[in-house]
């Protein structure tokens, strides 16, 4: 009995000392890539973590969130801050969409797509001053986009909205079809904090993220049901189709009419030979386009074939998806050429 005592004793001061020195570790050392990865978001100081809960949408950008060159306003959009009435004098051009909007493959804010088009914008001249919103967040479908337009982005006064998805609706689908429905809960949830017990001894923390049995960090995580969305679930595509997506495009562009905006569809570019990873993943992602053209056309707005023009030079991509710097200037010019032809920015 004796010797049980002092094994459990000896059990419980080498687990304290592993907890100590852990913390010490992760709040001494650690920088925020791996506090945030073993940590709790509790571990954080607010400017780290780049989304916080939404009660509609959630989970929105994190305004107090700055890292190296990205940080977003005071609004919870990527960029410099703005006023959310419109200046007078201010053309304002909002585009929705998810990281590929966002521009996760572009580190500094002054060269994401969105500011490198409202430069493009101004340097023509002879007209009001444009200014382009950043209204993208990576992980969005149109479902999260529908509705941050009417909560979120009709508040700023638009003049233009730009409707550029495709590829996260594709996950949306990869979903049991006997849960796929309208209100997408086969696929997104609210945000979850469902923490146990032992996540609050670091230590043991560390063991359930690596083993899989405590809940991570990761946005996936937080917002998407378990299961749904992964490559595995491909087969569903054939039987889960993309009547939905096209529901929320009719809607998006009724909104943003009712709110006194023009509308601009876009297909969704991608980069083939860095994009090998899922086989579904193209095909999937042309037939989202083929649908962002027919609900144009059905709806009377814009509409521009960015992926036709768009180059596939590896070297303006940073993966298959999202482009880099480089890329997202010619993303900017493609755009500025059109918006300047149809003459959808006055």
């Amino acid at each position: 009995m004796r010797r049980l005592k002092v094994s459990l004793l000896s059990l419980v001061l080498v687990l304290v000392a592993l907890e100590l020195g852990w913390r010490a570790y992760l709040f001494g050392f650690a920088d925020a890539r791996h506090v945030g990865k073993w940590g709790l978001m509790a571990d954080l100081p607010p400017e780290a973590l780049r989304y916080r809960p939404h009660p509609y949408l959630a989970y929105v950008l994190n305004p107090d969130f700055a890292r190296g060159g990205t940080s977003h306003n005071a609004l919870g959009f990527r960029g410099p801050e703005l006023a959310e009435a419109k200046p007078e004098g201010v053309v304002r051009v909002a585009i929705l969409g998810g990281s590929t909007t966002y521009d996760t493959g572009v580190p500094d804010d002054a060269d994401t797509f969105p500011a490198q088009l409202e430069r493009l914008l101004n340097e023509a001249g002879g007209g009001a001053r444009v200014q382009v919103v950043n209204a993208g967040v990576p992980g969005y479908t149109s479902w999260e986009s529908l509705a941050n337009l009417q909560l979120r982005v009709l508040p700023l006064e638009p003049d233009l909205v730009i409707v550029h998805h495709a590829t996260n609706d594709v996950y949306a689908r990869l979903v049991p079809p006997e849960a796929y429905r309208r209100d997408n809960t086969a696929y997104r949830r609210a945000w979850s904090d469902d923490l146990r017990w032992w996540d609050h001894l670091r230590v043991v923390r560390y063991v359930g993220v690596q083993a899989g049995f405590s809940l991570r960090n990761s946005l996936g995580d937080r917002v998407r049901v378990p299961g749904a969305g992964e490559p595995e679930r491909a087969g569903d595509l054939a039987r889960n189709g993309p009547e939905f997506f096209a529901a929320n495009l009719g809607l998006i562009a009724a909104v943003a009419r009712h709110g006194g905006a023009r509308v601009l569809f876009t297909s969704w570019a991608r980069c083939p030979e860095k994009d090998r990873e899922h086989a579904f993943h193209g095909a999937a992602v042309d037939e989202h386009n083929a649908v962002l053209a027919r609900v144009a056309g059905e709806q009377g707005v814009a509409f521009f074939d960015f992926a036709a023009r768009m180059p596939v030079d590896p070297a303006l991509w940073a993966d298959g998806r999202h482009t880099n710097a480089a890329g997202s200037r010619v993303k900017a010019e493609l755009f500025a050429e059109f918006l300047r032809a149809e003459g959808l920015v006055r």
